[in-house]
């Protein structure tokens, strides 16, 4: 007999409506964002596991927000808890695979996969989405 051993998680599912001119994120589809910072914060706490939630937040928040400027598609995120950390992947059928680039002082944007970087344990791109992981001995600014 095979014992399946299962990893605390939750998948979501996002269709977005992808209102308003390319480059912003507009209408209903603004709302997800904060969303998936209440969902991941909801799972961390029940997972035991709130010192990850300021970290998860940034970084759910701008891999989520960068799917729905730069994705074609539906969006998927999922949140998974392993012993010491957590990972999470989000993609966007998207085909291109995102690129971290490097802002000045004057850009409203760009600054997304530096933060994941920063703040990240482990992290990475793949055509169509991103994935991290953050442990409890993680980074921090």
């Amino acid at each position: 007999m095979t014992e399946t051993i299962s990893t605390p998680g939750l998948d979501v599912a996002i269709s977005p409506a992808r209102e308003g001119p390319a480059g912003a994120v507009r209408g209903a589809d603004a709302m997800w964002p904060q969303r998936l910072r209440r969902t991941t914060r909801a799972a961390l706490t029940h997972w035991g596991c709130t010192s990850l939630i300021d970290d998860a937040h940034l970084v759910v928040t701008e891999l989520v927000t960068n799917a729905l400027l730069h994705g074609d598609g539906e969006i998927s995120v999922r949140i998974r808890f392993a012993e010491c950390y957590l990972h999470v992947a989000v993609h966007d059928g998207s085909t291109a695979c995102p690129v971290p680039r490097i802002s000045t002082p004057d850009d409203e944007s760009g600054r997304g996969l530096v933060l994941v970087d920063a703040l990240a344990d482990d992290w990475g791109v793949e055509a169509g989405g991103a994935w991290y992981r953050l442990s409890f001995t993680g980074k921090s600014l």
